[in-house]
């Protein structure tokens, strides 16, 4: 029946004993102490909780009884007591206490508990103990388990720095495989940043001068078939840049290539299977593309050497074919040398006067 009362209930039954002295609610299937007691009961010498069926204590519970010298708790289902729910306020009033028979859950957490049961018993205020006081489940006494400072300290740290050094690991697998999936937008957007820098200072100094015509970016299986069949043509009119001849070695590819870009006219695009499997061109094809937007698609030139085949077909080749005029490169001299006349046409297409830049010569 009293098991069954709600906090509310207690506070209706108590509200009228101020002055209780004696206290006993033992084997009542009580489920918790209700906040109740705290309030009501503040008089109390004697506090007999036992054998029921209670798991929790609260901080500073038993602080509010002013008077009690008597605290009986043996018999429910604690796993564990910390010296905030046993204060100093409180066990320097007691003169018994009974924790006995309770699931006790034997690790670290109960090391506080253990040292002052030992001091308490030593000094006659703690009943059956270490008898009765036995880990849930191990048939063992609290104090023949190996749980003191020393262990106690090193799991600690030991969990800490483990725990710490694990999420350090993940955190740095997770940026480094981030950053290496996304290392070509990354450039990207460095080269873009660099790029508008670039125009701006170019703008402050009067306009950019042109050191090459053009800038053909393609794959080096496609190299030799580029160079013999168009670029050998495009040299007798214009200054042509191609990486795979014209780069110097040692210099750093990307600050390289951006540089030689920019002091081109226009890019030649030459597509193929190749091309779009190769993330280097995939790279040179986005800072074509951006160029474009910001001088003009006259810029920008596309040439498709082969059939792409569907499965090769990357974002960036679609939005490059899809917005710009293209020029099929086929096996037949005659449609293939009016591409050559409509290439050149299109490079000439306001060729502005070129300057070289002692800084800029190869």
């Amino acid at each position: 029946m009293l098991g069954q009362l709600h906090n509310n209930h207690w506070d209706a039954l108590l509200k009228n004993m101020p002055h209780l002295i004696y206290f006993d609610v033992s084997k009542t299937h009580m489920l918790y102490l209700p906040h109740s007691f705290q309030h009501r009961l503040k008089n109390v010498e004697y506090f007999h909780f036992e054998y029921n069926d209670a798991a929790t204590m609260y901080a500073d519970y038993f602080v509010h009884f002013v008077n009690l010298n008597t605290l009986l708790l043996n018999g429910n289902k604690f796993l564990t007591v910390t010296k905030e729910i046993l204060p100093i306020e409180l066990t320097s009033r007691l003169k018994h206490l009974n924790l006995a028979f309770n699931p006790w859950e034997c690790n670290c957490d109960l090391l506080w508990f253990i040292t002052f049961a030992q001091r308490f018993t030593t000094a006659g205020k703690m009943y059956d103990f270490p008898k009765n006081y036995e880990c849930a489940g191990r048939g063992v006494n609290i104090t023949d388990v190996n749980i003191n400072v020393r262990n106690c300290l090193i799991g600690k740290e030991t969990g800490l720095i483990i725990r710490c050094t694990c999420i350090s690991m993940i955190t740095i697998l997770l940026m480094v495989s981030v950053v290496y999936r996304l290392r070509w937008r990354l450039r990207y957007m460095i080269y873009i940043l660099n790029y508008h820098r670039r125009k701006y200072i170019s703008s402050d100094n009067h306009g950019c001068s042109y050191r090459y015509d053009v800038y053909f970016s393609c794959s080096d299986s496609d190299f030799d078939f580029v160079y013999n069949d168009i670029v050998v043509k495009l040299e007798e009119t214009f200054n042509v840049y191609i990486p795979q001849r014209d780069a110097i070695p040692g210099r750093l590819k990307v600050k390289h290539t951006l540089e030689k870009m920019d002091r081109c006219k226009c890019v030649v695009v030459c597509l193929s299977d190749s091309y779009a499997q190769d993330q280097w061109c995939e790279f040179e094809c986005c800072m074509a593309i951006e160029r474009s937007v910001c001088e003009g698609p006259d810029s920008l030139i596309v040439i498709v050497l082969k059939e792409i085949c569907s499965i090769n077909m990357t974002k960036v080749i679609h939005k490059l074919i899809r917005t710009n005029q293209i020029m099929i490169w086929d096996d037949t001299d005659e449609s293939n040398d009016g591409n050559r006349t409509r290439l050149i046409r299109q490079i000439r297409t306001e060729r502005p006067r070129l300057i070289r830049n002692s800084l800029d010569m190869p």
